[in-house]
């Protein structure tokens, strides 16, 4: 007697079907990394109009100026007081401004990603002068997981924190 069974799939052709597919989802990283880079080569990084000499009491003890963000944020996890103390960060004085803004929202598991633009600004209360920017793009996806998260490239890689530009020891 014979049985007949349903025909299977090589190994090599289901991990060829594996590979074009996640191929072919990461087809729109190449166009979103390529625009990240083009953003960043035109206004990414850091930029100083400023410099402001303070005294050396104004700075913590691991040189950030009046301490860290997140000594700062711990009070609440309101949104609005997380903004209020990201804004008096710097004290009195300055104005501590960061605003984040999509420019481009793929969904992830069409295989399509997210670039994003964040831009921090120090700004003297006094009369309302920039002292300094800073300018960073980020992409997420586009290009298949890793771990189950979606990869992410940001232009520029490395930044020192734009209030330690701006702000020195006396």
């Amino acid at each position: 007697m014979n049985i007949k069974t349903p025909p299977m799939f090589p190994a090599n052709l289901i991990f060829a079907i594996s590979i074009a597919s996640s191929i072919l989802t990461g087809c729109g990283s190449n166009d979103i990394t390529k625009q990240l880079l083009e953003y960043c080569e035109k206004d990414g990084g850091n930029t100083v109009y400023e410099t402001v000499k303070l005294q050396s009491k104004r700075f913590a003890a691991q040189g950030q100026v009046f301490g860290s963000v997140e000594e700062h944020s711990l009070a609440s996890n309101l949104a609005s007081n997380l903004a209020n103390n990201l804004a008096n960060k710097l004290g009195n004085d300055y104005f501590y401004a960061k605003q984040e803004q999509v420019m481009f929202a793929g969904d992830f598991y069409q295989g399509m990603g997210k670039l994003t633009k964040v831009e921090t600004k120090i700004t003297r209360r006094s009369d309302l002068k920039i002292l300094g920017q800073s300018i960073t793009y980020f992409r997420e996806g586009g290009d298949g997981y890793i771990k189950g998260h979606p990869t992410a490239n940001t232009c520029p890689k490395t930044l020192p924190p734009i209030e330690n530009l701006v702000f020195v020891e006396q």
